[in-house]
């Protein structure tokens, strides 16, 4: 049934496999992928369908914790939850450790499937030497697969956000000395958090403080999530900002070069990457300021709740 398209038959007869006999993780596993092909008008049967696919793939797996091919589909319904809810980064990094799981529980034979999907999610949370590793090995296994594009692909996006942050964007020292001083850097009193520039930024969450700066750039990426921009503080001091779960509408609304922005609370991730440069290899790193929670996030005053991706509104 599920080949000749009928989803809803396909899933009926699944359900009631599972009357007969509630213990089939196969079954339970088929209806964790099919309900997800299901056709839906509006956001909450998206959200429904996402949950029921979860649970499904959650309950083949309470069946058989070493179970491989259980931990691959519920890292893919992890993935697909990602771009349902507004909780992006978090299923993100759910559906990485599902898939870690599964690759784990296989004991000889690999999984070009659990490499590609897992060198995808590695790309979207910025863990771009992973995604390289893992799209290389999906390659070695399987090349019809053709994810040596992807690793072309995620140099390109290191290096060319490395340059762009080193050489400050090819700004003039006049323009970049105009953008420096419309940078607010002075708080008022009652704002219980404290003003850091880049070269404060310490990994992970930078708890009671915030980073202002303008949006000079648009990095170009392959890769549908994060939107990422190279971006400067008051001090000169030049970063990435990556933002997830908002819309290409956003992008629209950017005036590059004069957009003020505040992050409350900076995630701070540091990007790190051997790169071949020619015929020599070099080490690439720089900082990435990541927006998971958009009430954490403003634009020109305004804070960004209103901008999340289109499957979300």
């Amino acid at each position: 049934m599920w080949k000749k398209k009928s989803i809803d038959n396909a899933i009926k007869y699944y359900k009631q496999a599972l009357e007969i006999d509630p213990k089939n993780k196969t079954s339970l596993r088929s209806l964790s992928m099919i309900i997800r092909t299901k056709e839906t008008q509006s956001l909450e049967e998206k959200q429904k369908i996402s949950q029921e696919s979860l649970d499904y793939a959650k309950k083949a797996i309470s069946l058989d914790m070493q179970d491989s091919l259980s931990w691959y589909i519920y890292g893919n319904a992890y993935f697909y939850k990602a771009f349902i809810d507004k909780t992006q980064y978090q299923d993100l990094r759910f559906a990485l450790n599902a898939y870690n799981k599964a690759q784990d529980k296989l004991s000889k034979y690999k999984n070009p499937d659990v490499f590609y999907n897992r060198g995808v999610v590695h790309a979207y949370l910025e863990n771009y030497e992973k995604a390289y590793n893992d799209f290389k090995e999906a390659n070695d296994i399987d090349e019809t697969l053709k994810s040596d594009t992807l690793c072309e692909n995620i140099l390109e996006i290191v290096k060319s956000t490395s340059k762009s942050i080193k050489n400050m964007c090819g700004l003039k020292p006049k323009k970049l000395a105009q953008i420096l001083t419309s940078i607010p850097h002075n708080l008022k009193e009652d704002v219980k958090y404290e003003l850091i520039k880049g070269s404060d930024f310490i990994e992970g969450k930078n708890a009671n403080k915030l980073i202002t700066g303008k949006i000079i750039s648009h990095v170009k990426s392959s890769f549908d999530v994060p939107i990422s921009f190279v971006c400067v503080d008051y001090s000169s001091n030049f970063f990435c900002l990556s933002v997830y779960n908002i819309s290409t509408e956003f992008i629209n609304s950017i005036a590059y070069m004069s957009s003020t922005f505040v992050v409350i609370e900076p995630e701070v991730k540091k990007i790190y990457m051997t790169v071949k440069d020619g015929d020599k290899e070099k080490n690439v790193e720089y900082y990435s300021v990541q927006v998971s929670e958009l009430n954490n996030f403003l634009v020109d005053g305004k804070f960004c709740s209103g901008y999340e991706s289109s499957s979300n509104r």
